[in-house]
């Protein structure tokens, strides 16, 4: 299993990915977080995907959505994982940690939670963000990214969410198993 640093160019490096071997462009090996966030700026995936599930956006629990509302909606919460993350990243003043931006899922698993939700487009219907990326705390406070989906259900989004956290446990597993415990362990 590899491992990449999202923002390699910055010094504090606590925002790493996995590199899954399904996801690659030509040769180059794509890290998880490149990966759904490219996903998640191709409107065609997202109409196509949103139009798989178009009966949950009529729900409550997504406040009776529009295609076209709940496309918006995630563009604008993808623009603001990436500032907001790069923002901490960089130590810039007044946007907090990594650990502020995760919530807890559970023992040492974390979501992030967008710090800016209720700065979202006045046309988004829908008080909670759609967008979960997952990520498994290190011991030095490093977060390593797993996976991530578009949630439309208050439980999860069933097959998705289970695929997920098998990915959460695999990587997990496969941090104990070879003693990464730090994110120096990352690159070795």
């Amino acid at each position: 299993m590899e491992f990449k640093c999202i923002f390699e160019e910055l010094e504090k490096r606590e925002l790493w990915a996995v590199c899954y071997p399904e996801n690659k462009k030509g040769k180059r090996k794509v890290h998880v977080f490149e990966h759904l966030f490219t996903l998640w700026k191709d409107t065609q995936y997202l109409r196509d995907y949103f139009l798989k599930y178009q009966d949950y956006l009529k729900t409550d629990y997504c406040n009776h959505m529009t295609i076209s509302e709940a496309i918006d909606k995630v563009l604008d919460e993808r623009n603001s994982f990436i500032r907001q993350l790069y923002a901490m990243e960089n130590n810039e003043l007044g946007q907090g940690t990594l650990k502020d931006a995760f919530k807890p899922l559970h023992r040492g698993i974390y979501q992030l939670q967008s710090k800016n939700q209720k700065q979202k487009r006045a046309a988004t219907k829908m008080k909670d963000p759609l967008l979960r990326i997952y990520a498994i705390e290190l011991s030095d406070g490093s977060y390593v990214v797993t996976g991530g989906v578009i949630k439309l259900t208050e439980q999860g989004m069933g097959d998705e969410f289970d695929k997920e956290m098998e990915r959460i446990n695999r990587v997990e597993q496969y941090l104990k198993s070879e003693g990464i415990w730090y994110k120096e362990g990352l690159t070795d």
